[in-house]
């Protein structure tokens, strides 16, 4: 006996054809791909934007969560952002009030991004701001520890009591 299919609707909560996993070779899977791939390539142009910001947005938080072997600036995930969106550079500085040098400088990771300017960006966005200061603190310290310029491993409260 075949079993039935089962729309959305259908489920009510219990488990079924949208809820179990799925064997790759079979037709319910072929026609489930098929809806899928059919509703991506119907998606306008700015949804296409924000699925891409959403995608770099998940990476930033991954990039503080885990420790990487590579430092990745504030200003390589706004690159991105900004490619994804189709937008100059030269025009989002314009937009945001700061000279297209400056910002220039900010996405070649030579100048630091500010305060304001994390929350502006996190307001076009909608990636919080506290992300974008997190990643430049996460980097600034790793360049801190990595310094052989000063011991900083000779500060601790044991001395500092004089025990």
């Amino acid at each position: 006996m075949g079993r039935q299919r089962k729309s959305k609707e259908d489920l009510n909560g219990e488990v079924g054809l949208l809820t179990e996993p799925m064997d790759i070779g079979t037709e319910d899977f072929k026609d489930f791909q098929f809806f899928i791939l059919s509703k991506s390539r119907a998606r306008t142009k700015d949804q296409k934007i924000l699925v891409e910001i959403t995608a770099i947005k998940y990476q930033m938080e991954k990039y503080l969560e885990e420790e990487q072997k590579e430092e990745t600036s504030v200003g390589n995930f706004l690159k991105s952002i900004l490619k994804a969106a189709d937008i100059r550079q030269n025009r989002f500085a314009e937009y945001i009030g700061i000279r297209p040098t400056n910002f220039n400088k900010i996405v070649r990771g030579e100048r630091r991004l500010s305060l304001e300017q994390a929350v502006i960006i996190g307001n076009i966005f909608g990636v919080e701001p506290s992300i974008w200061i997190g990643i430049q603190t996460k980097n600034d310290l790793r360049k801190i520890a990595k310094s052989r310029e000063k011991n900083y491993t000779k500060y601790n409260l044991k001395e500092l009591l004089g025990k």
